[in-house]
């Protein structure tokens, strides 16, 4: 029970951190670093607090935070198509949810796919990726979605 509850608890954070993330997004096209320092570092003492300080958790931390970066590395040497937020809420969302945040990352492509085609279907226009992102439309209240929607998963199952 207390490790759902702390899965419970840091999916929430991540809600949080997500949500303000795309209201920024949303708002001003710009979100600020206190954002995402607070969330990731609210997740990582979530964890400490939850498992205990240990050498496995530290190891783990590092891990996520490299993955994470190279990821973000990736999309932003190649496509140029993420943001700076956009890069640093994967970052956060992979040090404090682990292996859930590709879950989170495949779900939010998967509802922004869908946005895609419902736009072209109400222009009559096609639509792509390629196209919404020379848009520089933003991707966090995908993520936040994506969030939300595997938090709500989670909780039902």
């Amino acid at each position: 029970m207390i490790e759902a509850t702390n899965l419970i608890a840091v999916f929430i954070q991540a809600l949080i951190m997500t949500g303000i993330g795309a209201y920024y997004d949303l708002r001003t096209n710009e979100v600020e670093n206190w954002v995402w320092l607070v969330g990731g570092i609210g997740g990582v003492l979530l964890a400490v607090f939850h498992y205990g300080f240990s050498i496995f958790l530290l190891v783990h931390f590092v891990f996520a935070a490299i993955v994470g970066v190279a990821i973000v590395a990736a999309f932003y040497k190649f496509d140029k198509y993420i943001g700076g937020a956009d890069a640093k809420a994967i970052v956060a969302l992979g040090l404090i949810l682990s292996y859930w945040s590709f879950i989170i990352l495949g779900v939010s492509i998967l509802i922004l796919e869908v946005f895609l085609i419902f736009v072209g279907l109400f222009k009559r226009e096609r639509i792509g990726l390629k196209e919404l992102m020379e848009m520089k439309a933003p991707y966090l209240p995908f993520l936040f979605l994506g969030t939300a929607s595997v938090f709500i998963g989670l909780v039902v199952s």
